[in-house]
């Protein structure tokens, strides 16, 4: 069985001067800019001045049946790049949008690969049956000088409808021992609904853990209205939102009357990841369910089965956040994981 477990303690440093930048956010194919999630994306046909350029041979631009940022799409039939100049260098978040709602049906059967200045690997993507698909990285970017390169397969052609790079706050950065560029695969919010674009500080998603739980009615939902209280030298609102902190999921000891004496209770969360791949971990705590400090609150974390740390929220202030990182190597392929 797999089961989740909780992770060490990592002090972070603050981030309080840190806001989220207004720019580079290109709306693809697009010759006028749109808002989506609290930001502009300017369209890649004026963005000149946006510090954004993209290679024009052997690519179009096409309307489609969407809206916002996937009402315009621009299509690559040849190895095509967009380059940007970055304002600082350093960890950033570097989003990819796809959408291929439009009547051209080889767009549901692109296959293609995305590399981007040394930083990301070539990086396979194809089945756009389900969209919009939004592939998310966080990079550490040593130089302002920043390209992402599409080469569409033979006989196939690539395809991008709004791209986001931005620096990101000191709050996420990756241990040293650990690999600085990271590919988002799940990222939850426990216990609450679905945490859109629009509702996160860094306009990321946040999808429901109810369909990852190993045991449906293992645990239940609890929340809480109390703004989180953040600690300087800690987690701020950018590591995550005040959504993630106010709910979270309690174990449902109902469920487990009459479970043989001696055998652990848990909650667990299931996860399908590469088995060939290191995973980064990255967990988020805030006790919004004791009114004081109780040690029964206390309990352990496992991850497949390969550790095992104590997590003890009695030692910790009431509805102070906590984030909690480790690197796993090597999982089966239904190990317990969460993204960055």
């Amino acid at each position: 069985m797999v089961v989740i477990v909780l992770l060490p303690r990592c002090t972070l440093s603050t981030t309080s001067t840190y806001s989220r930048p207004e720019k580079l956010y290109v709306n693809c194919g697009s010759d006028s800019n749109v808002t989506y999630g609290n930001r502009t994306f300017v369209g890649d046909m004026i963005s000149g001045g946006n510090s954004v350029s993209f290679t024009k041979k052997g690519t179009e631009a096409i309307n489609q049946s969407g809206s916002g940022i996937y009402e315009m799409v621009r299509i690559f039939t040849s190895p095509s790049s967009y380059k940007f100049q970055l304002d600082s260098v350093g960890l950033h978040f570097v989003r990819l949008h796809f959408s291929a709602v439009s009547s051209r049906t080889q767009l549901l059967a692109a296959r293609f690969t995305i590399s981007a200045t040394s930083h990301l690997k070539s990086f396979s993507l194809q089945n756009f049956n389900e969209t919009p698909r939004v592939e998310e990285f966080l990079l550490m970017i040593d130089s302002p000088e920043f390209e992402i390169r599409f080469v569409p397969d033979h006989s196939s052609m690539a395809f991008v409808n709004a791209i986001e790079v931005f620096s990101a706050p000191d709050d996420l950065e990756i241990p040293s021992d650990s690999d600085k560029n990271l590919h988002t695969v799940y990222r939850l919010n426990v216990g609450g609904k679905k945490i859109t674009p629009e509702n996160d500080t860094l306009g990321r998603t946040w999808s429901l853990d109810d369909d990852f739980l190993y045991e449906k009615d293992s645990a239940r939902n609890i929340n809480s209205t109390q703004k989180p209280n953040y600690e300087s030298g800690t987690v701020t609102q950018f590591t995550a939102p005040d959504f993630v902190y106010q709910t979270a999921k309690t174990m449902n000891h109902s469920s487990n009357e009459g479970v043989v004496e001696g055998m652990l209770m848990n909650v667990t969360w299931s996860f399908k990841v590469k088995s060939s791949s290191r995973h980064f971990i990255r967990v988020h705590f805030c006790d919004i369910k004791s009114e004081s400090q109780n040690p029964d609150s206390d309990f352990y974390l496992y991850v497949n089965g390969q550790s095992r740390l104590d997590v003890k929220p009695s030692e910790r202030w009431i509805a102070k956040p906590l984030s909690d990182t480790m690197l796993f190597q090597r999982f089966s392929s239904d190990t317990s994981v969460s993204s960055p």
